[in-house]
């Protein structure tokens, strides 16, 4: 069943598409909205991308493509409540659920329905920013996750220093105070993306060519990202926010030595933020690496270099709960 929403146009000529399709997950009713690119092959490694808030679109075809290529093959789903996938229960959004974990470790156990919908097997996961506590929560869950990327993770001891530009950190300030400053805030965010996709990503891109680049050369992508982003649900935005700037309470030491988990931020990134990332990786028991150039976009700007952290990959992980 294809989805009618939010159709993401290939403005770039492609040698394959990225079309999503409705893929029903668990209970009857509950669906993920998903795209698989390219034509199926036994010996493909699949790369299962997990969305931040703010960029609910795939990566460009020439990332895609490269990877294709190279022998993976980019699977991407938006999140619950994102586009056309449905939501979880409105009752899941309670402050105590979402600051316990409870909220975020049941949109872990969709992904991992839909990997098993799916069929994958040894497969690889790539969450980014905000996404980050559901990619290593399903790393946790599945014994496929053969390799953990977390791209920008936001586990960072120095994460407000790193907030730009400076009307972003006071907005973001404001929402974790109040119900009232989460509506605000949403109401302002949706306002500046509605009215200029382009203009909106720029500020956020400005101490990087790559991004810059990326963004540039992607546009219409960027584009495309306004309708999921501003149809989204205030309180998924509340719950992404308050679970990533609190302490996630399942981040013990060594949390993640067992999940072949790499941190990566961008050669770009705040020196701060570089810094304090390390700081939890290796606290946390992760690798750390630094993406050859970007900052938020380190990821999708620098195919060859998310295919050297691919390879080799290992062939199982343990389960553990996500509580």
């Amino acid at each position: 069943m294809m989805s009618a929403a939010y159709k993401l146009e290939d403005y770039t000529a492609p040698l394959a598409t990225r079309r999503f399709e409705l893929i029903q997950i668990g209970e009857p009713g509950f669906f993920l909205e998903t795209c698989i690119y390219g034509a199926p092959h036994p010996k493909l490694r699949p790369l299962l991308i997990i969305h931040p808030l703010e960029f609910p679109i795939p990566p460009s075809v020439a990332f895609c493509e490269h990877l294709y290529q190279s022998g993976h093959q980019v699977i991407f789903a938006r999140r619950p409540g994102f586009g056309a996938s449905s939501p979880l229960h409105r009752s899941l959004y309670e402050e105590d659920l979402i600051r316990s974990g409870t909220t975020v470790a049941t949109e872990a156990i969709m992904f991992k329905r839909l990997t098993e919908a799916l069929e994958l097997n040894n497969f690889s996961v790539m969450s980014l920013g905000s996404a980050n506590p559901t990619g290593y929560r399903l790393a946790a869950l599945s014994a496929h996750v053969t390799h953990c990327l977390l791209i920008n993770p936001m586990f960072n001891d120095i994460i407000w220093a790193a907030f730009r530009p400076a009307w972003f950190h006071r907005m973001m300030a404001q929402l974790i105070k109040s119900r009232s400053g989460l509506w605000l805030a949403d109401q302002g965010l949706k306002l500046l993306i509605k009215r200029d996709p382009t203009a909106f990503y720029r500020q956020f891109y400005q101490s990087s060519v790559a991004d810059l680049d990326y963004l540039y050369q992607n546009e219409q992508d960027f584009i495309a990202a306004r309708d999921p982003m501003v149809d989204v649900a205030s309180h998924i935005i509340y719950a992404d926010t308050i679970l990533n700037l609190s302490q996630d309470p399942i981040l013990k030491d060594g949390r993640l030595g067992d999940l072949n988990a790499t941190c990566v931020a961008g050669t770009d990134s705040h020196a701060d933020w570089k810094a304090g990332m390390a700081r939890e990786a290796h606290r946390l028991g992760a690798e750390f690496t630094l993406a050859s150039s970007g900052d938020l976009c380190c990821a999708y700007a620098n195919p060859d270099f998310i295919l050297s952290l691919l390879q080799p990959a290992r062939v199982s992980a343990p389960v553990h709960t996500t509580s």
